[in-house]
């Protein structure tokens, strides 16, 4: 809660220094994995791979007259891991963003996600019941490269709650399954305010 309110403080601060709203559109590439937390046998965690995804959703960014800006999104983001079979974790997420101007170019970003689990699939069915925990929060950093209007990004989320409820290991430890995400993006401005 103390994430939210420092950001609603700084949209404040933005939006009362004449700031500029812009909409857009993005979206690209996700590459997820799932990280294993609290576990005593790690030869399970190699098992676990890479798997890549699609994100896709909208944004509204405020700029401010400054080097300081904050942009919210809402976006639809396909994470997930290659283990025994292709896991497909499908999430609504909104990260809120503070964002940092560089320089002309390049733009540094960071802030928490919020994310709701609408679906989890694989190649043999519905997973909802073993992939059970239907939020999300964790926190996003990247950086983003302008060319022309549009700029080019790359983003990684750490999430911080356990996609798995009550999951033990072997030896009746808790073991909490973990996101983590890099996104490779497009975003592109639709319309000023």
């Amino acid at each position: 809660m103390r994430t939210l309110g420092l950001f609603f403080f700084l949209f404040g601060c933005v939006t009362t220094v004449n700031a500029q709203m812009v909409i857009g559109v993005r979206g690209g590439l996700n590459l997820s994995d799932i990280v294993l937390n609290n576990l005593t046998n790690p030869d399970l965690e190699p098992a676990y791979q890479v798997k890549a995804g699609l994100h896709a959703g909208v944004f509204v960014l405020l700029d401010g007259e400054n080097e300081f800006g904050l942009v919210a999104e809402l976006l639809y983001s396909n994470k997930g891991v290659n283990a025994l079979n292709r896991i497909n974790l499908h999430y609504v997420t909104i990260p809120l963003l503070l964002r940092y101007h560089l320089n002309e170019k390049w733009v540094a970003e960071a802030g928490p996600e919020i994310g709701y689990l609408v679906s989890a699939n694989s190649r043999y069915g519905n997973l909802n019941s073993t992939w059970d925990n239907k939020l999300d929060v964790g926190l996003d950093a990247g950086l983003h490269y302008r060319i022309g209007k549009a700029y080019v990004g790359l983003r990684f989320n750490a999430g911080f709650l356990s996609v798995i409820r009550n999951a033990s290991g072997a030896s009746g430890e808790q073991v909490r399954y973990l996101n983590r995400a890099v996104q490779l993006s497009l975003s592109l401005p639709i319309k000023s305010i």
